[in-house]
């Protein structure tokens, strides 16, 4: 990748203007990696909104040091809720292009070359008119378990009902400050709604991915996705994540458009919730002190309930496994995979 430079040949004028949104909330000690991770892109012709959603932090302050002036900053007066400030970026967007940055993620410098690039190679000849939105590699930082690794690869192009199934399977993933979205098609669907409980970014792809014919992918790494005991999955219940992951599924099954597809998405869509808990709960629970696997049994037997919902019995024992095998070979060796 080589820049607006590159990118220009493709349009009738100046690339077009791409908006990175970092919504944030007492993040301080993060907040200044993320502005300066936007600011620094290769791609030049952006604007950074950051809203900070009343921090009583020294978030402020931090956002203060940044003087260029293609940083817009917005400052809440009270805390009007996470996906709510979301929607605040959105609103006053003007990018024809908009990204939402975590306040503690990372774009790697080429990020919104490639995803521009992305939006407008993916098809023959170049058009933006098929693609629902493109996405990038993911490096993903594990607090809990000390590693890291990559979000899974993906085709370059694909269908959104593929995309969807994929992504049900695990075999996907497009984190929100990996995804770039026309702006437009955002607001056209009501920007971010808490339908899907904390998957309201997956909620925005699905839906996405059912208006268009494809979805495309950088197939290069474009973001550091930290998750750690703060970041807000880790944050919530695991009768809130079961919630929101069974919306997904739910949302996935109202969105198929080839019916005779409606059962694997339905077995997909239940494998998407166990699997999602049972990552959950290794992280938080025997990566967190649990020193036996007679104590990770346990906290299954705690959310059983959550499991039985989702017809997933086998992934209990599944995971009582994998954290035994943890405890003799170390996490490296037996890092989760479905």
């Amino acid at each position: 990748m080589t820049g607006i430079a590159t990118l220009s040949e493709g349009f009738p004028g100046t690339a077009p203007l791409v908006t990175i949104a970092i919504p944030t909330y007492n993040r301080a000690a993060l907040v200044r990696q993320a502005l300066r991770s936007a600011i620094t892109q290769n791609y030049e012709h952006i604007e950074v909104i950051i809203s900070d959603n009343a921090s009583i932090d020294d978030t402020p302050e931090v956002i203060a040091e940044f003087t260029d002036t293609r940083i817009v900053a917005l400052r809440q007066t009270s805390n009007i809720g996470l996906i709510e400030n979301w929607n605040a970026c959105l609103r006053v967007a003007t990018g024809t292009y908009f990204i939402l940055l975590s306040d503690d993620d990372l774009l790697l410098p080429t990020a919104i070359d490639a995803l521009v690039a992305s939006f407008h190679t993916a098809s023959a000849p170049p058009s933006t008119s098929e693609v629902a939105f493109s996405y990038g590699i993911s490096e993903i930082h594990s607090a809990h378990t000390l590693t890291a690794y990559f979000s899974p690869m993906a085709p370059k192009l694909e269908s959104g009902d593929d995309f969807r199934l994929h992504l049900l399977r695990l075999k996907r993933a497009n984190y929100p400050s990996a995804t770039l979205f026309r702006t437009a098609d955002l607001r056209s669907i009501g920007g971010y709604t808490d339908e899907s409980g904390i998957s309201t970014d997956i909620n925005v792809s699905f839906k996405l991915s059912a208006k268009y014919p494809s979805v495309a992918c950088t197939l290069t790494p474009t973001t550091v996705y930290r998750f750690h005991p703060q970041n807000l999955t880790s944050s919530l219940t695991i009768a809130a994540i079961a919630k929101s992951t069974r919306a997904v599924g739910t949302l996935a099954l109202s969105l198929n458009s080839e019916p005779y597809r409606l059962s694997t998405i339905k077995r997909a869509a239940n494998f998407y919730v166990a699997s999602s808990l049972e990552q959950q709960i290794l992280d938080r629970r025997y990566f967190k002190g649990l020193t036996s696997a007679k104590d990770a049994c346990a906290s299954f037997f705690e959310y059983k309930h959550e499991f039985f919902q989702t017809g997933a019995r086998i992934t209990a024992p599944k995971a009582v496994v994998k954290a035994l095998l943890h405890r003799l070979f170390g996490w490296r060796s037996m890092r989760i995979k479905n």
